[in-house]
């Protein structure tokens, strides 16, 4: 699977070893192989940066060629290759090894492919949970319009006098009942959203968007949220990811509390900037976790919540979507006091760049 070969500059003919000749499909043309003979068999797509690369690795002693490209057999398949090599001013060769990946290639992609699949699952699920919030949302304002609107109809069956300034107050309230309602629909709107779209906003925004989906859910279990924002930046990101994020960690902590019988029931969020970083930090007071569990919450399929139907994505998930997304980082910790644990903290780090 590897093999080591040479490029005389002044001619651009080449010396390669078997595994080489095997790897482009080119055994028994050993008395005729140039370069030409090889970038005939590279994947048309891959053609241009491979070039690039061996061109500056012939001029500058100082630049290693490193680099990864598929190549096209005879029978249509693809192979990829992982080519290093260096330029050998003294002999006026180019020289170096090739390593066939194909293998792990594929396993990259198949994992990427999971991953992918993953990501639409958790979202899928996640909606599921958000038209419940939503409809839960929705029962108190669309009560009140009820109310108002009865009270209204029994003025007029009893033909009770109405003043202006009780319609005016009554339509107010009714409109602003409405747009709640529409400010809830356009913040689902935004996290059905599928081409997840970056755009420049505050973090902050996406924050709230997330708690305008979970407040109610929170207020009913008796959960205090508490708000510090100290980052102004913006950022070019995604609402409907980090709304992904934000919801699975509130959610997270909501059935922490349940789960441990909490009674002063505190969730901090709390936003700063530090070393070219936005840092957000989600903080409760729900018993925290399990020293020998801490280090594996992030990995696909463990969970803490079995008894109640955990399935162990949903950090995983958030991980992903922090680091690959994001280029940042997602850690957990324990909150002490007393030298006794009472809560977690999840710091997420987003580089400003």
């Amino acid at each position: 699977k590897i093999g080591h070969w040479r490029v005389d500059i002044e001619s651009d003919t080449i010396t390669c070893s078997k595994e080489i000749l095997k790897m482009f499909d080119l055994v028994g043309h050993e008395n005729s192989l140039n370069l030409l003979t090889l970038r005939q068999k590279v994947h048309p797509e891959d053609v241009e940066k491979v070039v690039a690369s061996l061109q500056k690795a012939k001029k500058d002693s100082n630049y290693k060629h490193d680099i990864a490209y598929r190549v096209i057999k005879k029978d249509g398949s693809i192979s990829w290759i992982h080519c290093r090599e260096k330029l050998n001013s003294e002999k006026s060769l180019v020289e170096g090894t090739m390593l066939d990946i194909t293998n792990l290639k594929n396993t990259q992609i198949v994992l990427e492919k999971q991953k992918e699949i993953l990501l639409s699952q958790s979202k899928a699920a996640m909606m599921g949970e958000m038209i419940g919030l939503i409809a839960h949302q929705f029962r108190q304002p669309l009560s009140i319009i009820s109310m108002l609107s009865s009270n209204e109809l029994a003025s007029l069956e009893l033909e009770e006098s109405v003043t202006n300034d009780q319609i005016r107050n009554s339509a107010n309230e009714t409109l602003n009942q409405v747009e709640y309602l529409s400010k809830t629909i356009e913040t689902f709107r935004d996290f059905l959203h599928s081409d997840n779209k970056k755009v420049e906003d505050n973090i902050k925004n996406a924050i709230e968007n997330s708690i305008a989906i979970v407040n109610k859910s929170l207020s009913n279990h008796n959960i205090e949220l508490i708000k510090e924002y100290n980052s102004d930046i913006e950022l070019y990101i995604s609402n409907s990811e980090l709304m992904q994020v934000f919801i699975n960690l509130l959610n997270n902590s909501k059935d922490a509390f349940d789960i441990n019988s909490i009674e002063n029931r505190k969730i901090m969020i709390r936003t700063y900037d530090k070393d070219e970083n936005v840092i957000i930090e989600i903080e409760d007071n729900a018993g925290g976790i399990l020293q020998a569990d801490i280090e594996n919450i992030f990995d696909a399929y463990f969970t803490t919540k079995s008894k109640s139907g955990g399935t162990g994505l949903g950090l995983y998930i958030v991980q992903i979507i922090i680091k690959e997304h994001f280029d940042g980082t997602i850690e957990a910790r324990n909150i002490y006091s007393d030298d006794k644990t009472t809560g977690v903290q999840f710091s997420i780090t987003i580089p400003l760049k």
